[in-house]
C-alpha cells in the first residue's frame, strides 16, 4: 500500500518502529523475523535495502501493492500521516504519558490523545488542507469534550499563528525525527518573539511538562514559546508599557498645557474674527461706494464719448465751412480781379474816347479854320 515506507508498527501494533535507526534495523532485519505490521493495513512488512543501500520495510509477496501511480502516491501521503500519528504517541508516551492513536474522548477521536497527572493532551495531525472555521470548530470540540490541552502539527497553512499549532518542516523526516518550521518562537536579544526552529519531540515533552505555553505576542500572533520566554518577554512588555505611561504622562501634560494655550488662542482668535467682520462690513460698504463710482465714471465717461464725438462733429463741419469759405474768398478775389481788369480797360477806353474826342475836336477846329 505505501510506497517506500521506512517504517512500521511493532507486533502489538503500538510503536513506531524507524526502520532507519541502526538499533532497530539490526533487531528486525533478516530472515525470519516477521514481526513488523503496516501502519496502514496493519499486515506483515519486512525491512530491505534498497538499490542506494538505503532502509525501507514492505509488504509480503502480492500484498498491500498499489496498481496506479495516484494510487501509490496517495497512499504514500496517507502512510506519513499515520506514521507522525504514532511516533507522536512515542513521544507523549516517553515523557510519561498514557497515549492512544485515534482514541475515543466524547463525541471526538483525536489523532492522539494523551493523560499525564489527570490532565488530557490532544494532538490533531493535519495533512490535508483545512480552512481556519473547521480547524476552529474542532479545536473547541476537543475542548468541549474534555481535553485540557490541544495542538495541532500541520504543514505551513496560513492559521498557524491563529491556533495552538506547530508547523512541521516536513511530514517525512530524517531518523533524528520532526522539526518545527512555524508557530514556535523563541526570545530575541531586544525581548522580542520570533519565529524558531525547533525539534518537536522537545516541544511535545516540555508541552507536557508545562515548560511551554501558547499565547498570542501581539493583536493577530500567536505561538508556543517557553513559559521563561513568555515571562521575560512579558515583563520586558510591561516595562515598555511603564515606560510608555510615563511618556504619556508626560505627553498628557503637555496636551493640557498646549490646550491651555489653544484655549487663549481660541479667545484671541474670536476677537479676531470679530473684528474681520466689522471689517468686511465696512470693506463692503467701501466696495459698493467703488461701484456706484465706477457706475458714476462709467455714465460720465459715456458722457464724454458723446461731447467728444460733438466736438469731432463741429470741427468737421467748421472744416467743412472753412473749406468753403477759402472758396468763396478765391471765387471773389477771382472776380475783384476780373472787375479791376474790367475797371481798368474801362479807363483806358474812356482815356482813348477822351484822345479821340480831343483828336476830332481839333480836327474840327482845324477844318473850321481852313473854312476860313
Amino acid at each position: 500500500m505505501a510506497y517506500k515506507m521506512n517504517a512500521a508498527l511493532d507486533p502489538y501494533r503500538d510503536h513506531l518502529i524507524d526502520i532507519r535507526v541502526d538499533e532497530n534495523w539490526e533487531q528486525w532485519h533478516g530472515i525470519g523475523k516477521l514481526g513488523l505490521r503496516c501502519v496502514l493495513c496493519r499486515r506483515v512488512v519486512t525491512p530491505f535495502l534498497s538499490t542506494q543501500k538505503n532502509r525501507f520495510v514492505r509488504h509480503q509477496s502480492g500484498e498491500g501493492t498499489s496498481a496506479s501511480a495516484a494510487a501509490k502516491r496517495t497512499a504514500h501521503e496517507s502512510f506519513l500521516h499515520q506514521r507522525c500519528k504514532y511516533w507522536v504517541a512515542d513521544q507523549l508516551r516517553e515523557a510519561g504519558a498514557i497515549a492512544e492513536v485515534e482514541q475515543q474522548l466524547g463525541d471526538r477521536r483525536p489523532d492522539v490523545l494523551a493523560v499525564r497527572d489527570g490532565r488530557r493532551f490532544a494532538v490533531e495531525v493535519q495533512w490535508s488542507s483545512l480552512s481556519l472555521a473547521i480547524a476552529q470548530e474542532r479545536t473547541a470540540d476537543l475542548r468541549r469534550a474534555g481535553a485540557d490541552e490541544v495542538m495541532w502539527l500541520t504543514r505551513g497553512y496560513t492559521w498557524v499563528e491563529k491556533l495552538p499549532t506547530l508547523g512541521l518542516h516536513g511530514f517525512n523526516p530524517d531518523s533524528d525525527g520532526y522539526r518545527t518550521e512555524f508557530g514556535f518562537l523563541a526570545l530575541t536579544p531586544s525581548g522580542g518573539l520570533r519565529t524558531a526552529i525547533r525539534p518537536v519531540r522537545q516541544a511535545l515533552h516540555q508541552w507536557l511538562d508545562g515548560e511551554i505555553a501558547w499565547a498570542y505576542r501581539d493583536f493577530e500572533k500567536a505561538g508556543w514559546a517557553t513559559v521563561q520566554d513568555w515571562a521575560q518577554h512579558t515583563k520586558q512588555q510591561a516595562e515598555e508599557i511603564e515606560r510608555l505611561g510615563g511618556e504619556l504622562g508626560k505627553a498628557t501634560d503637555k496636551i493640557e498645557r498646549l490646550s491651555t494655550t489653544v484655549r487663549k488662542q481660541s479667545a484671541r482668535i474670536d476677537a479676531v474674527e470679530s473684528d474681520l467682520k466689522g471689517a468686511k462690513a465696512d470693506l463692503s460698504l467701501e466696495q459698493g461706494k467703488v461701484e456706484e463710482g465706477k457706475r458714476h465714471k462709467a455714465r460720465d465717461a459715456e458722457t464724454f464719448e458723446k461731447a467728444r464725438s460733438l466736438i469731432e462733429k463741429a470741427i468737421g463741419q467748421r472744416d467743412q465751412h472753412a473749406g468753403a469759405a477759402s472758396a468763396l474768398e478765391a471765387q471773389l478775389e477771382a472776380e475783384r480781379e476780373a472787375h479791376n481788369r474790367t475797371e481798368a480797360a474801362l479807363v483806358w477806353r474812356a482815356r482813348l474816347v477822351k484822345v479821340l474826342l480831343a483828336v476830332c475836336l481839333v480836327l474840327a477846329v482845324l477844318v473850321l479854320l481852313g473854312s476860313y
